[in-house]
């Protein structure tokens, strides 16, 4: 009976990872599309009691424009966490990688004294940076190593994903259980113990 119970255990959990990880390619493809309604589908909605959906969008639109372009060209899935239900959800941390270049369009992004505050500005977030020319384009090319949470209603196989890092601290204690925040910090303790 046991063996039972944890052969049904490990196969739900595989079915959660297959769910998250088919979720996240459809994020990726979206990402790299430039599709920003369509990513929208993908994102926490509890982010959207915060920032409205339509502003969301109008954000994401309003960086990719005139001034500025961002050409995403890979989002890997690194690692994916154990998931943790509490109460009716279910959470994940998914680690992550990438690349993106960003093309400064305008004569006054293309200026070196803002270049230069711009790649300063990016040199926090991002952990590799590195200036490009394409046809007299200036641009940066960066590569980040990130996490993002992915979160699902109990039994369901639509993730939905939000973008962790400490600089939202007090926004994750807005949209998440005080319980699920404690559950992965605690598992980063053990882990960072670990090595």
């Amino acid at each position: 009976v046991s063996f039972l119970l944890i052969s049904l255990s490990f196969l739900a959990a595989q079915d959660q990872k297959e769910s998250i990880t088919k979720q996240f390619d459809k994020y990726r493809e979206l990402s790299l599309a430039k599709d920003y309604s369509g990513l929208m589908d993908f994102i926490y909605p509890k982010l959207f009691t915060v920032v409205p959906r339509e502003q969301m969008v109008a954000m994401f639109e309003q960086m990719d424009g005139e001034e500025m372009s961002f050409e995403f060209k890979e989002l890997t899935m690194d690692n994916l966490s154990e998931v943790f239900v509490h109460e009716e959800e279910q959470f994940a941390l998914v680690d992550y990688t990438g690349k993106m270049t960003i093309w400064f369009l305008s004569e006054e992004m293309q200026d070196e004294a803002t270049m230069e505050i711009m790649e300063a500005t990016f040199a926090n977030t991002y952990d590799k940076i590195e200036r490009v020319d394409n046809d007299g384009t200036p641009g940066l090319d960066m590569e980040f190593q990130k996490q993002m949470f992915a979160i699902a209603d109990q039994d369901s196989e639509e993730w939905k994903f939000i973008e962790n890092n400490a600089e939202q601290a007090m926004l994750m204690e807005m949209l998440f259980p005080k319980e699920v925040i404690e559950h992965f910090a605690k598992k980063a303790d053990e882990e960072e113990d670990k090595n």
